[in-house]
């Protein structure tokens, strides 16, 4: 039977991995951001190496700490990382128009992303 740290590792795990993909695109977006603005391509290097480094730069921290003052530091620090991520996809989701409405399909991609955590 797996322990509650051992389901904690393996979703930091997954939540690395999950936002490491998403930074793909981003990454990508950044650099042209960086290139279209006149940035040197050798400083638009570093930034993206900076940008790219950084979730498993955290994530080792993470880990280093949580190896420090105990397991449920590590938990409580997933927690965080989920509520700034639920922060940010409902911004995005609610605050994409002028008027900040509720329309069918927002609260269909809501309905869909509850039935997808609860039943995934």
């Amino acid at each position: 039977m797996a322990t509650l740290s051992d389901v904690g590792v393996q979703f930091a795990r997954e939540l690395m991995l999950g936002i490491m993909l998403h930074k793909i695109p981003v990454a990508i977006t950044l650099a042209l951001l960086l290139l279209k603005s006149g940035v040197k391509r050798n400083t638009s290097i570093v930034y993206l190496l900076i940008f790219v480094l950084s979730t498993p730069a955290g994530s080792l921290f993470q880990h280093l700490v949580g190896a420090g003052v105990g397991n449920e530091y590590l938990l409580i620090s997933l927690g965080l990382t989920i509520g700034i991520l639920l922060h940010v996809s409902t911004t995005i989701l609610f605050e994409n128009s002028d008027h900040h409405r509720l329309t069918a399909s927002r609260i269909l991609a809501i309905a869909l992303g509850v039935a997808g955590a609860v039943f995934i």
